[in-house]
């Protein structure tokens, strides 16, 4: 069974929101819509016991195709 593991994202404006997820794509897709069009930091324990802090752009995922 996979494991849970613990997200802290913030933005440059000091809003922080911890998410518990499986994988950090989607602990990432459920926060993006509290922190719109920014760059936000993470940080998480890896599967292997290292810790990542990182930054990321948002929004993550597929773009909405616009026209047809």
């Amino acid at each position: 069974m996979a494991k849970m593991r613990e997200f802290l994202f913030w933005n440059e404006k000091g809003q922080e929101e911890k998410k518990e997820n499986t994988s950090f794509k989607k602990a990432v897709k459920s926060v993006q819509e509290n922190f719109k069009n920014q760059l936000i930091g993470f940080e998480y324990i890896s599967k292997k016991g290292k810790k990542i802090v990182s930054s990321i752009q948002l929004p993550l995922g597929r773009k909405k195709k616009i026209g047809k």
